[in-house]
């Protein structure tokens, strides 16, 4: 939670040195944000998505055609095996997944923030 906070504090302190140090319009920087913020937060969803497996079926499905279309040799398939069963790395990538997650969730909503922070003053 600390994480996400820092990186939405972060993100509107540069975004607000950004905007002085350009001199850009008020306008321009509130659609700027805004659309960074919305792309940033449509990355943690997608991302969010792909974590909870939703997909998997149709990747597996794709890896399965392929596989029919260009064998692998048998070693390569035990050596991928091997990798999946990988205790310390399925817990790595989970908490490097969860981790820019959060940077993302906090960058977004920092960006829409000061977005419609400039916006409220703007009109």
């Amino acid at each position: 939670m600390a994480l996400y906070f820092v990186a939405s504090f972060c993100t509107i302190a540069v975004l607000l040195c950004i905007k002085r140090f350009y001199e850009m319009s008020a306008l321009v920087f509130i659609n700027e944000c805004f659309l960074l913020g919305l792309t940033l937060l449509a990355l943690e969803a997608a991302l969010f998505v792909h974590q909870t497996g939703f997909f998997r079926p149709f990747f597996q499905g794709f890896q399965q055609l392929y596989r029919w279309i260009v064998p692998k040799p048998k070693m390569l398939i035990r050596e991928e095996e091997k990798w999946a069963n990988d205790v310390w790395l399925k817990d790595w990538k989970n908490r490097t997944t969860d981790r820019i997650k959060t940077v993302l969730l906090g960058t977004g909503t920092g960006c829409l923030f000061i977005s419609l922070t400039y916006l409220f003053f703007y009109y």
